[in-house]
């Protein structure tokens, strides 16, 4: 026990030793200051980063960042064309001569089976020829595969211009009334014809098939926009009603002068070298005429 007490009190001296001479060294000048005087809160353990700014990222800070700048996500729907305005509207339902995606009635009368390609630009072909061949259409204006009591229906196309003709006829062959009509749809093309080829027969030189024009979705077009302009429930505009020979002739007129073609021009431009110009009504208006 002596032996341990004089350990102590030899530690205890030059504690007292040591303590004294830090003491001198600042009253030295020496302005560093004593291991003695570092509070708690000043120490840090070896690779601690004390005294550093917070990391942003760290778990404690999480919520308060993602609080802070994070907004909940938001939905993005996909873009959509600008609607077509009312005069934009009101000049389509003159004619559907080109369709439209936003027309109901120009996607009722679209087939599905109606994509087509054409010649990017306009040629002559070096021998003439028209496309004639009859359609059959059933009361809703689907066309069927077989003469009916329906309707028959005469089209053709002129392959150099697309000058088109679409006659309701009483049946197939000859008729003075269907004779009539494709020699004034000669007269209008303004060419001396070679060649005119049925539906079974291919030109000369050529394996272009048969085609025709103007597209047979442009007669269910008309019925179902006037079905919903007049309608009648107890009588409903079909093929069998007496307005549907007019309205035949009505596609082909305004097909041949407002529709635009792959080379941007109208079949009524390439024949005659100008755009239509003479104002026209909805098909089925009622117009007022004075006659001097």
């Amino acid at each position: 026990m002596a032996n341990l007490e004089q350990q102590v009190q030899m530690l205890t001296s030059q504690m007292q030793q040591l303590t004294v001479q830090l003491g001198s060294q600042q009253h030295d000048g020496d302005e560093s200051p004593s291991p003695m005087h570092y509070s708690p809160t000043e120490i840090s353990e070896p690779g601690s980063d004390a005294g550093a700014d917070p990391d942003p990222d760290a778990p404690e800070n999480a919520d308060v960042e993602r609080g802070r700048e994070l907004a909940p996500p938001q939905p993005a729907g996909l873009l959509t064309p600008d609607a077509p305005s009312d005069e934009q509207r009101a000049r389509h339902n003159l004619t559907h001569a080109d369709f439209a995606a936003w027309c109901p009635h120009c996607v009722a009368g679209k087939a599905a089976d109606s994509q087509h390609k054409r010649k990017s630009k306009h040629e002559d072909p070096q021998i003439p020829v028209l496309q004639v061949y009859y359609q059959f259409f059933g009361r809703d204006g689907q066309l069927v595969a077989e003469e009916s009591k329906k309707a028959t229906v005469l089209t053709g196309t002129d392959l150099s211009s697309g000058w088109p003709m679409m006659a309701f006829v009483p049946h197939k062959g000859g008729e003075a009334y269907t004779n009539q009509h494709c020699a004034l749809w000669l007269i209008k093309s303004k060419k001396n014809w070679d060649t005119i080829m049925s539906k079974s027969e291919r030109p000369r030189g050529t394996a272009t098939p048969a085609k025709v024009a103007p597209r047979t979705q442009m007669l269910r077009t008309w019925l179902s926009a006037l079905n919903e302009a007049y309608p009648n429930p107890a009588e409903p505009l079909d093929i069998n009603h007496p307005l549907v020979p007019w309205l035949c002739r009505w596609v082909a007129f305004v097909w041949a002068r407002f529709h635009v073609q792959a080379d941007n021009m109208t079949p009524f431009r390439i024949v005659s070298g100008r755009d239509y110009a003479t104002p026209i009504v909805e098909f089925g208006e009622v117009g007022l005429v004075q006659t001097s």
